[in-house]
């Protein structure tokens, strides 16, 4: 009796291991499996991306000139103010050049030096570098811009710490031959009257990260 008694939990035990053992392994699995689809998508969310629509490929010093004059850190103002800067940006990039107009002050961030062999292509595209805009707006637009638009279902309403942007993600060719891709594109205000415009061929969320932290 007590042979058969030992028997039985032996048996028990076995099965609850064999059991434990599968459920570990499938949890494993399962993880690992998520896991590589999450460092997948992290790495190759743009890596085919091609410039989208018919463009004119100049040195970066040349296109940024079209956003104003180029400036150090310190002339970077707008409206006569000093401009925020984002306390994040993704790894390996630093903010690198600025130019200011009227109404406007342009921001690039990158990964790579920017010198006069650099195109506006190799920027956006190669590099896939981050464009900061900053514009002085009248006070009455927010209210205007931060809506959800009714005909573009590709825009959303973004929660940027206790205000709202408006945003989308990468927007890719619908013909699956065609690695073409426009940027993901974010906006939102700080105060009343300066809006902040991302772009970059980077997930929408990482543009969000970005605009949370000025």
């Amino acid at each position: 009796m007590k042979t058969q008694h030992l028997l039985v939990i032996i048996a028990c035990t076995i099965v609850i291991t064999f059991v434990s053992v599968v459920y570990t392994v499938n949890k494993q699995s399962t993880s690992d499996t998520t896991n590589m689809q999450e460092r997948s998508v992290s790495k190759t969310f743009a890596e085919d991306c091609t410039v989208t629509y018919p463009a004119t490929t100049m040195p970066i010093y040349q296109w940024l000139a079209l956003g104003g004059k180029q400036v150090n850190a310190s002339e970077a103002l707008l409206v006569g103010q000093s401009i925020p800067m984002p306390k994040y940006l993704p790894a390996g990039y630093d903010v690198k050049k600025f130019a200011v107009s009227k109404d406007r002050v342009t921001v690039l961030a990158s990964k790579l030096p920017i010198n006069s062999s650099f195109t506006n292509i190799d920027f956006m595209y190669k590099d896939r570098g981050i464009s900061i805009y900053f514009d002085h707006v009248p006070p009455d637009q927010k209210a205007n811009e931060i809506r959800q638009p009714a005909n573009q279902s590709e825009w959303k309403l973004i929660d940027i710490n206790k205000e709202k942007g408006l945003g989308h993600e990468i927007i890719r060719s619908a013909d699956p031959q065609d690695h073409g891709c426009s940027q993901a594109e974010l906006f939102f205000y700080v105060g009343n009257d300066t809006r902040i415009n991302l772009t970059g061929l980077m997930p929408l969320s990482e543009l969000a990260k970005i605009a949370s932290s000025f």
